[in-house]
C-alpha cells in the first residue's frame, strides 16, 4: 500500500514538473506587463502562481513596480467585474424593445385615428406623418436619460460605455440605426459585455438601474 502510495505522489509531482515546465515556457514569451495583469485576476493555480513568480524574477522585474502595476490592474479587473455585474439581462432587453413596439403602435394607432377624422383628405399626408413618428421614435427613443418606454418599465437604461453617463440623442441614433441590420446587429449582444453592435458604434452599454423586488 505504501509504495503504490509513493508511486501516486511520484506520478504527480512528475506531472506538476512537466506543468511547470509548461507554464514557464508560455511566460517567458509573455511581456511583464501581461504577467502582471494574469496574476491580478486571481484566477492561477499555486503552481501558475509560483512558476509566474519565478520568471518575473528571471526578467528582472522590481517587485515595488510589479506590485503598483499589479495594484491598478486589480482595481480594474474588479471594476470589470461589477459592471459585467450590473448589465441588463438579454431577457430585459427584449422585454423592453416588445413594449416599446407595443407602445409605438398604440400611439401611431391612436394618432392615426385622430388624423383621420380631423383630416380624412389627407390620407397620405396622415401615412407620411406617422411613418416619420415611427421612424424618430426608434431612433431616439434611448436619447432622454438613457431610456425609453419599455426601458424605463423593465428598469434598464443605456449609458456611456466607459464614464456612465446616460445616452444621448446622438448615441441614440447611432445606435439604433444599425437594428436595420437584424440579426448581424443582435448577435453581438450574446458576448461577454453584451454589446450589440449599435452599442460598439455608439459607445454604450445597456445597464440596469435597481434590482427588481
Amino acid at each position: 500500500m505504501k509504495i503504490q502510495q509513493q508511486g501516486e505522489i511520484n506520478m504527480a509531482a512528475e506531472m506538476d514538473g512537466k506543468m511547470a515546465a509548461q507554464l514557464r515556457e508560455s511566460y517567458m514569451e509573455m511581456g511583464a506587463e501581461d504577467l502582471l495583469y494574469l496574476r491580478a485576476q486571481g484566477t492561477l493555480t499555486e503552481t501558475a502562481e509560483a512558476v509566474l513568480e519565478e520568471v518575473l524574477k528571471t526578467k528582472g522585474v522590481d517587485p515595488e513596480q510589479a506590485e503598483t502595476i499589479e495594484a491598478g490592474f486589480r482595481q480594474e479587473v474588479q471594476n470589470k467585474k461589477a459592471v459585467e455585474k450590473g448589465l441588463a439581462s438579454i431577457a430585459s432587453r427584449l422585454s423592453a424593445k416588445v413594449i416599446d413596439w407595443i407602445f409605438i403602435f398604440l400611439l401611431i394607432g391612436m394618432l392615426g385615428a385622430g388624423l383621420q377624422s380631423l383630416f380624412p383628405e389627407y390620407k397620405d399626408a396622415t401615412s407620411m406623418i406617422l411613418g416619420l413618428v415611427l421612424i424618430l421614435y426608434l431612433l431616439f427613443k434611448d436619447g432622454v436619460g438613457g431610456q425609453s418606454i419599455g426601458k424605463r418599465l423593465v428598469k434598464v437604461k443605456v449609458v456611456h460605455a466607459t464614464n456612465g453617463r446616460a445616452c444621448t440623442l446622438a448615441q441614440s441614433f447611432f445606435r439604433n440605426l444599425s437594428t436595420v441590420l437584424g440579426l448581424v446587429d443582435s448577435i453581438f449582444a450574446l458576448g461577454k459585455e453584451r454589446r450589440r453592435l449599435g452599442d460598439l458604434i455608439a459607445g454604450t452599454r445597456v445597464i440596469k438601474t435597481k434590482s427588481v423586488g
